[in-house]
């Protein structure tokens, strides 16, 4: 059976089980995409003053977004299946902490629809989450039930995004926003490096995943079963001990807070 300890590498042919620490990392990167879309819609007034520009023009660094988020999906759904779901993911949030921080650090509208491209190439790993889950679970009730909390908390990352980017641009000024959303790639990179492991079945020979249901997965027809382990979540102490890895989650939980 796999390590369980979040981030442990799955030996290859051992099945995986998908933890809640999994789930929750999943839904950051779900809610990224919606979370970089609106947080500092209700900075656009302010951004096309100080640039000098139309609103327009300062609408294009969301169009342009779209556009980068949706086609970069495709090329990391191709790279994810050669080279493995956790390197795509890592790569798409590297751009995006850069792109962040460029829009962050703008000196003109020109150069934050640029930085805006690159950060674009971040929203793309919200497919992999989809990908993953299909990985992980092959039972399609409780697929769908993991794919409604994605649903779920996508809205209410739609609802509080932007309250959250407005009392940040309020107090600290629009381009602190791009800092939150930098620091908010910082910590789902950081959480899919010590927690997530691999999950592309043609990397690691997995036959068949569950979601703590104890259920015997068979390899194909005729052949050996193997037993998955249920819920080892324990004692209290024990959940709070596994909380605590990586440090990364909680931080996360509190940023999610609106």
């Amino acid at each position: 059976t796999v390590s369980d300890a979040p981030g442990a590498a799955v030996p290859k042919g051992e099945p995986f089980e998908l933890r809640w620490w999994h789930m929750f990392v999943l839904m950051q990167l779900d809610c990224m995409t919606p979370v970089t879309q609106d947080a500092y819609i209700p900075s656009m007034p302010v951004m096309t003053k100080q640039f000098h520009t139309t609103e327009s023009v300062v609408g294009l660094t969301l169009q342009v977004n779209w556009i980068f988020s949706g086609f970069i999906a495709f090329i990391l759904g191709v790279y994810s299946d050669k080279y493995g779901r956790r390197p795509a993911i890592l790569v798409a949030l590297t751009c995006y902490v850069l792109g962040a921080l460029l829009c962050a650090s703008s000196p003109s509208v020109e150069w934050l629809i640029a930085a805006r491209c690159i950060q674009g190439f971040g929203g793309g790993s919200q497919a992999l989450c989809y990908t993953i889950a299909r990985d992980c679970i092959q039972d399609d009730t409780e697929r769908s039930k993991l794919f409604s909390i994605f649903a779920i908390a996508s809205t209410v990352a739609i609802a509080t995004a932007p309250i959250v980017g407005g009392l940040a641009a309020v107090f600290m000024g629009w381009r602190m926003v791009f800092v939150l959303l930098a620091a908010w790639g910082l910590l789902a990179f950081w959480n899919v490096l010590t927690t997530l492991p691999e999950t592309n079945p043609r990397l690691t020979g997995q036959a068949g995943l569950a979601l703590g249901k104890g259920e015997a997965k068979g390899e194909g027809k005729g052949e050996e079963k193997v037993e998955v382990q249920g819920s080892r979540f324990g004692p209290i102490v024990d959940v709070f001990y596994k909380s605590l890895r990586p440090l990364g989650l909680m931080v996360s939980m509190w940023m999610m807070m609106p």
